[in-house]
């Protein structure tokens, strides 16, 4: 019994002193996992260390979260100046001013994601209605348009491949305009829209031109808190991706030409509302597609044979006079804009392209004596001018 009774006291002693062992081993970790206050505050006692943690905490204070945004700063940039920023504009607020071949409200969202993004990146405020009075005269159609544009007012841009390049663009920090078509959630016809960048929560973030998209019971929802890369993949019909990393100090900032004023050719000229629609028209029918000059030709030697008295002494008949111009159908089915509007402005009050005397065009020579060619038409005085501008004579 006595044996059996020291066995089993040695066999406890052992244990404990095992226990003990392990706990003095597991001593300095406890004791020293975290710090004792005395020791912190003796850090901070440090001047070096002291302004060590404040640099730190102010470069955690300046460094830029792209996913950060706050409801004041929600349409800035952090890449320069505050000053940089999208304006919220609308083709409502615009709607009536004149754009290419109708309105802004009727044609006009290529032009506003335009002023939109132009004075983001330049820090200088644009307008829609300044652009479209600059630029809306020139272009075939509003693609053409958005590029012309871009490069009058020296904005860095490429054209994506693809809609894989939009996506990976707006991750790098750049912007984008980007034209989608009816099957996107935007549109029945054709649309531009501008993506900003990623809301907080990391859907996109668009600005459509459109109110009424924005007012709309679908679409309001995810103006407010963004749109899925899929939602604006849908239509998706072009882009034109623009980087504010290459944008210049001093950005370049285009201000409309000076017009050179010139004694009025025309002073007793003035013409109706519906004689300058005809002469649209027919400006339209014969010269869309060239140049201004070529178009502002066509106008002049119409305002040229009428005031030379020698084709009647009414516009709309000489216009409607199928001898003289073009047959009536093409006119009624003509579809003249900004440019014909410009060109018939610039025909009247100057600077001219072309003398008083000139008054037939055509797209072959149409009498002896030839002032000269501008686009597809020849354009010629009559065979009894006598003028020293003539530039060749052309024999019977």
């Amino acid at each position: 019994m006595g044996a059996f009774s020291y066995k089993v006291n040695r066999t406890r002693l052992l244990s404990f002193a095992l226990a003990l062992v392990m706990l003095i081993s597991c001593f300095p970790v406890l004791a020293f996992a975290e710090e004792a206050p005395w020791e912190t505050e003796s850090k901070y006692e440090d001047s070096a260390y002291r302004d060590s943690a404040e640099s730190d905490e102010e470069d955690q204070i300046d460094e830029y979260d792209p996913w950060e945004e706050t409801e004041e700063d929600t349409d800035y940039w952090n890449y320069g100046a505050e000053s940089h920023f999208f304006p919220d504009y609308t083709l409502e607020e615009y709607g009536d001013v004149m754009y290419a071949s109708g309105t802004i409200l009727s044609n006009g969202c290529s032009v506003v994601c335009l002023a939109s993004m132009a004075t983001f990146l330049t820090g200088h405020q644009y307008y829609p209605d300044e652009l479209a009075r600059w630029f809306g005269g020139y272009g075939d159609n509003n693609v053409d348009r958005v590029r012309y544009i871009s490069r009058m007012l020296e904005l860095p841009y490429v054209e994506a491949k693809c809609y894989r390049d939009v996506i990976d663009a707006l991750y790098e920090g750049k912007a984008v305009i980007q034209l989608v078509n009816k099957r996107s959630l935007f549109t029945e016809s054709q649309h531009f829209i501008l993506i900003k960048g990623f809301k907080s929560n990391g859907l996109l973030d668009i600005l459509d031109p459109s109110q009424k998209n924005r007012d709309s019971w679908y679409l309001n929802e995810k103006f407010e808190n963004g749109f899925t890369e899929d939602e604006i993949c849908w239509g998706y019909d072009g882009a034109w991706i623009y980087d504010p990393a290459q944008m210049p100090e001093d950005p370049y900032i285009y201000e409309e030409p000076v017009r050179p004023y010139v004694e009025p050719r025309y002073p007793d000229v003035h013409l109706t509302e519906d004689e300058t629609k005809l002469l649209a028209r027919l400006v339209w029918v014969e010269a869309r597609g060239e140049s201004p000059e070529g178009q502002q030709a066509i106008a002049e030697v119409v305002l040229n044979r009428y005031v030379s008295g020698r084709f009647g002494s009414n516009i709309s008949y000489m216009i409607n006079d199928e001898d003289q111009f073009v047959p009536q159908k093409l006119l009624k089915s003509a579809k003249p804009g900004q440019a014909q509007y410009e060109a018939i402005d610039r025909a009247l009050y100057g600077p001219y392209v072309l003398p008083k005397d000139v008054l037939f065009y055509g797209r072959v020579r149409t009498t002896r004596k030839l002032w000269g060619n501008i686009g597809r038409h020849i354009f010629c005085f009559p065979n009894d001018y006598e003028g020293d501008d003539i530039l060749k004579t052309y024999d019977k």
